[in-house]
């Protein structure tokens, strides 16, 4: 954990434009390094069964940052996508 990275443009631009008073509490969980799509998907089951009134989740991003093949080409590996 890295307490004084600042948030990723994926957080920081929604909630730049969300909250422009940046009245909101955040945090920011990225992807497991190893791409494992069970672990993810665990993730994603504790993060739904928090039941706080006005919390907001947002699931932003990629598993991958190559805008090559964002445009169209081929993905050389597919693992997690698929």
């Amino acid at each position: 954990m890295d307490y004084y990275r600042g948030y990723d443009h994926g957080l920081y631009v929604p909630l730049t434009l969300m909250y422009p008073d940046a009245d909101i509490s955040s945090i920011q969980l990225s992807l497991v390094h190893h791409l494992d799509a069970k672990q993810h998907l665990t993730i994603g089951y504790v993060l739904q069964s928090l039941d706080y009134e006005n919390l907001l989740v947002m699931a932003l991003g990629f598993s991958f940052h190559n805008m090559k093949v964002f445009k169209g080409d081929q993905l050389k590996n597919r693992q997690f996508d698929d």
